[in-house]
Order: structure tokens, then sequence, then C-alpha cells
């Protein structure tokens, strides 16, 4: 991915599922993030990572992704809703 030219999300995403795979989430989001950094904000991206924060219990980074999107987007249910679903995980019933 390094020496490419011009990488698509998709190389990002393979690799991070690689990663995920083993149980390596921080791996998976880190690779992640050099993507993001790389290419630019990208809502494929930012998903995964969301997804791999909560696999393996990091919500707070994951309720921080989702609100960083939020604040950009100009319809904010879709994220307001997706906040909802990870504070329901985290909040004891």
């Amino acid at each position: 991915i390094a020496k490419s030219p011009s990488p698509r999300p998709e190389h990002y995403l393979a690799r991070a599922n690689l990663a995920a795979e083993l149980g390596l989430f921080a791996e998976a989001i880190q690779g992640l993030d050099q993507g993001i950094q790389r290419l630019g904000s990208s809502i494929s991206l930012q998903l995964a990572a969301i997804d791999f924060a909560c696999r393996a219990k990091n919500y707070d980074s994951a309720l921080q992704r989702v609100r960083r999107i939020t604040a950009q987007s100009p319809r904010k249910e879709t994220w307001l809703a997706r906040e909802a679903e990870i504070l329901s995980v985290t909040v004891p019933h």
C-alpha cells in the first residue's frame, strides 16, 4: 500500500480485515487511520474503524469517531442512531 501511487480504500480495508481476523484490532484501526490520513476522510474506512473499536470493546474510541462524523454530517440521524447503539452496549441494563 505504501508504494502504491493511488491506493484505494479497499486496500486498507483488506489489510485491516486480515489483522482483525487475527484479533489485532488496534493494528487494524491503525492501518485504517493511515488510509484516512492518506486518502482523506473515507466513510468506509471510518465505519470499519468504528466496528473494530466496538469489537475490541474500545467504546470511547468508537464514540469519538461517531461524534466527529456526526458533527460534519448534514444528515445526523444515522450517526445519532449509531451512537445510541454503542451507548446501549456500554450502559448496564
